[in-house]
């Protein structure tokens, strides 16, 4: 084999080894999925259907990593395998098809009624926060969750499928002009679609009934659950829409617009990478009644960067959580024991200038924080106890690290608003290696994934910037946002002006592969 120059001999046997640690990792994935399976089989533990999708779901991302970095290793020698894995995937997703008529499942489902088995109805997202307060007992908001059934038949009703399909297979999804343009498209077809009388109907009575039991007429939150969101193995996080303080006449508009976020360049992008097929992601759709929250944030039961790590890490930020979600605001981070009760043993107080609030209209506002509260922590000592007890017990229940985001209410009360399982880095897997013994140009700050990285330097502000975006570049945005998920396949590394560990973090680790993260903090 001619290998060219040195230096390219290098740059071929890294690139060799780097595809070959993500193989044996992904190959580790998929063994410890079939374990999981083969454990519950044995009838020590209860699951149902949704368990068993879920993890025949984790266990064909893994395979289907490893035939991508097996063809990465040895190039058009390995490549039949997608087609057989193809194949595979096709007849046990008819193993696992739901029976019976599609027009027989509800259309939308109290959260009353929903639990952790519901997520083959509600997707997963909907599915852990029915069961973190009809099981565990925690407070959650009231509200609904608009079923996959009915997503289906919005498509259906419009005759959609067959467009999307024919699209979706046309398009080149190596280029991301192509990503856009599709998703663009697509996305257009899904708002544009009628409503059908037999779902809106299903939606208002769902809503007046939501407001009957709160004496109000409630904004709300509408909030994507796609199936398989926020499963072991495909988070999905942050990467579709979601619509907050929306008002009863806008219940539909806003409907119509996350269900269409199913198909935002960075979802696509993310199930192009996980080898996922659009008709296994049904998007459902949560509605539940707005928290005027005094604070809010997320909390992890462990540490993303080191599992051995147990300790509770706590971010959060005056006013409505979404400012600590999406990394745009500064945050204050609590660090605590696991004892009982848990203590604070570390707490950075962040200078916060701004708070998101609800707008008295609809939508949000931007508030400034008086001068004289900038510098105080958004909890207190027994706040943050609480925070982090419900987040212990949520993991307690669940069996897994988990990522839960939080709000308090003005009665100073913890209100779960969403939990997934913690996606964690294990130090010495995979990551960016530096070529050559050359000093970095950027370290420090905050390390959202670890590795190091090195190209040309492309800073991204707008979609038009995306399109022009090259191969091994390194990425750099003001925020780092789930929309530039797409560029990730092309990136070798992201720097971020703002932004903390806490947001939906734009690495590739989200897409199944590590990548350098940080912010400057």
């Amino acid at each position: 084999m001619n290998r060219g120059s040195d230096g390219d001999g290098t740059a071929l046997f890294m690139a060799r080894y780097h595809s070959l640690r993500l193989l044996l990792a992904a190959n580790n994935k998929a063994l410890d999925t079939i374990a999981e399976m083969e454990a519950a089989a044995v009838g020590t533990r209860i699951f149902g259907m949704a368990f068993v999708r879920s993890r025949c779901t984790a266990a064909g991302v893994s395979v289907f990593s490893m035939v991508r970095h097996l063809d990465a290793l040895a190039p058009e020698k390995y490549g039949e395998l997608f087609g057989v894995l193809e194949k595979i995937q096709g007849r046990i997703q008819g193993l696992l098809a739901v029976s019976g008529p599609a027009e027989a499942a509800p259309l939308v489902i109290r959260m009353s009624d929903i639990n952790r088995n519901s997520a083959d109805a509600v997707g997963s997202k909907m599915a852990n926060l029915g069961e973190v307060g009809n099981t565990i007992g925690l407070r959650v908001p009231p509200g609904f969750a608009i079923t996959g059934a009915a997503f289906d038949l919005l498509l259906a009703d419009s005759d959609l499928k067959p467009e999307i399909d024919s699209l979706i297979q046309t398009a080149d999804h190596d280029h991301p002009a192509e990503i856009f343009a599709l998703s663009s498209r697509l996305q257009q077809l899904v708002v544009n679609a009628p409503v059908p009388a037999k779902l809106a109907d299903a939606i208002t009575a769902a809503y007046e009934e939501l407001a009957e039991g709160l004496d109000s007429r409630p904004a709300v939150a509408m909030r994507s659950s796609a199936i398989g969101e926020d499963s072991p193995g495909a988070s999905f996080a942050g990467q579709y829409r979601t619509e907050l303080n929306v008002r009863a006449e806008n219940l539909l508009d806003a409907y119509r617009q996350v269900a269409a976020s199913k198909y935002t360049p960075q979802a696509m992008q993310y199930l192009l990478q996980r080898g996922l097929r659009d008709d296994q992601l049904a998007m459902c759709v949560g509605c539940i009644a707005m928290i005027d929250a005094r604070c809010g944030g997320v909390a992890y039961t462990g540490n993303p960067h080191d599992p051995a790590d147990r300790r509770v890490i706590i971010n959060a930020a005056p006013g409505l959580p979404k400012a600590v979600v999406d990394g745009e605001f500064a945050a204050d981070e609590f660090v605590l024991s696991r004892q009982a009760p848990p203590t604070i043993v570390e707490r950075r107080i962040a200078s916060k200038t701004a708070r998101l609030v609800l707008d008295p209209a609809e939508g949000l506002a931007r508030e400034a924080l008086p001068e004289t509260d900038r510098d105080k922590p958004s909890l207190d000592d027994d706040e943050a106890r609480r925070v982090a007890e419900a987040a212990i017990l949520i993991e307690r229940h669940f069996g897994l690290p988990q990522d839960v985001e939080w709000a308090l209410d003005r009665d100073g009360q913890v209100v779960v608003l969403q939990s997934r399982p913690l996606q964690q880095f294990t130090p010495g897997a995979g990551g960016a290696t530096r070529d050559g013994g050359a000093e970095p140009l950027i370290a420090g700050g905050i390390c959202v994934s670890p590795g190091t990285g090195a190209g040309p330097v492309v800073r991204v502000e707008r979609d038009s910037d995306a399109l022009r975006f090259p191969d091994g570049a390194v990425l750099v945005v003001s925020h780092p946002l789930p929309k530039w998920a797409a560029l990730l396949p092309r990136a070798v590394a992201v720097v971020a002006a703002e932004g903390g560990i806490a947001g939906h973090r734009l690495t590739r680790r989200k897409l199944g592969l590590e990548m350098p993260c940080v912010s400057p903090g």
